[in-house]
């Protein structure tokens, strides 16, 4: 579903070289992005710049070049543990950064509805990338470093929308970034993979190292 909600501007579209490949991404600092590890695979060769908004293909918040770029230094792309890393911009973004879970609280359970966000297609054989588009799924797995989301509500991640975020939708303690968005089934229908922030905070920690400052944001995710 599109998400117009200004709330959701600190989630990112990162475009890659001449924009001809995308991933996303959420401010979790004025200036750092988190995203997928497997997103920066060329960190020395390819240039990365983030856009904000809706359609930011077609008309961007804004548009900020990345200064730094760093993929988790465990990253395993054979087997996708730790696919994490950052984006350091050049300037700060004009868009409130979303906080991010550092330890586990709880919201690592079955069953736990979580919201997701990102530029993605909306099917695999879809074109219709570069909308920031949102869903609400449940934990279905849950391991030391990744869970999992259940695709039997139709809600789901696919291509373009690695690197964004998994979003908690409590109301006591809402728009928490508590997963990367990591990989999935090639058709998009069956499951969603996502990076735990808590199994990575040591790196994200690195850059920024008071990830509880922000307060809350509350992200209208509609009906759950």
């Amino acid at each position: 579903t599109p998400l117009e909600d200004a709330t959701a501007d600190g989630v990112v579209m990162i475009l890659i070289d001449d924009g001809s490949s995308l991933c996303s991404g959420a401010l979790i600092a004025p200036t750092v992005v988190l995203t997928a590890a497997h997103c920066l695979s060329n960190p020395t060769v390819s240039t990365y710049s983030v856009r904000g908004g809706l359609d930011p293909l077609q008309d961007a918040l804004f548009t900020i070049g990345a200064s730094e770029v760093h993929q988790h230094p465990n990253y395993d792309p054979n087997d996708a543990s730790h696919d994490v890393g950052v984006l350091i911009l050049a300037s700060a973004a004009p868009a409130t950064p979303l906080p991010w879970l550092p330890a586990d609280a709880g919201y690592y359970t079955l069953g736990t509805q979580v919201g997701m966000i990102g530029y993605g297609v909306t099917g695999s054989s879809a074109t219709d990338d570069g909308i920031r588009r949102s869903g609400v799924a449940p934990i279905s797995e849950v391991y030391a470093g990744v869970f999992l989301t259940d695709y039997t509500s139709g809600q789901g991640m696919c291509f373009g929308d690695a690197g964004g975020p998994a979003i908690t939708t409590d109301e006591l303690n809402p728009g928490v970034v508590i997963g990367v968005s990591s990989f999935g089934d090639q058709f998009c229908a069956e499951y969603s993979a996502f990076q735990r922030t808590d199994a990575n905070a040591d790196f994200i920690q690195l850059y920024v190292p008071e990830p509880s400052a922000p307060a809350s944001v509350e992200i209208a995710f509609g009906a759950l």
